[in-house]
């Protein structure tokens, strides 16, 4: 059986009996296009912004501590305000202590408004 060593500045908690679990995370709010949410997981609520119909919004821009070069970042729409299913949240880059995303609008006609969703992350 592998050992797993706990590190507790990386947000693993290893509780016995109880498996793994990624340390809990606040809500962050992007303030334009740039938010910082240290964590090995998070929430981004995004800030106004009109997306028409097949376009993307703007780089959004998040400062995290966790993340390094190497990280792999997983991304979803967390809270889906239009209940359009219609948004999809890209990752770009990711280098040390940051990565970018954008929010698109996968509808053919209609606009999507930014604001109406929240978007999860985890880091690996």
């Amino acid at each position: 059986m592998p050992k797993v060593r706990y590190e507790a500045a990386r947000g693993v908690v290893i509780t016995p009996g109880a498996g793994i679990k990624v340390e809990t995370f606040a809500e962050k709010t992007c303030a334009g296009d740039a938010a910082t949410s240290n964590g090995t997981a998070g929430r981004i609520a995004l800030a106004a912004q009109t997306i028409g119909a097949g376009g993307r919004g703007s780089v959004q821009t998040i400062t995290d501590n966790r993340v390094s070069a190497s990280s792999v970042v997983l991304i979803e729409i967390a809270v889906d305000g239009e209940g359009t299913r219609a948004p999809k949240a890209t990752v770009h880059s990711i280098a040390d202590n940051t990565f970018t995303f954008t929010l698109g609008n996968a509808k053919a006609s209609g606009n999507v408004l930014a604001a109406n969703y929240k978007i999860s992350y985890l880091v690996i």
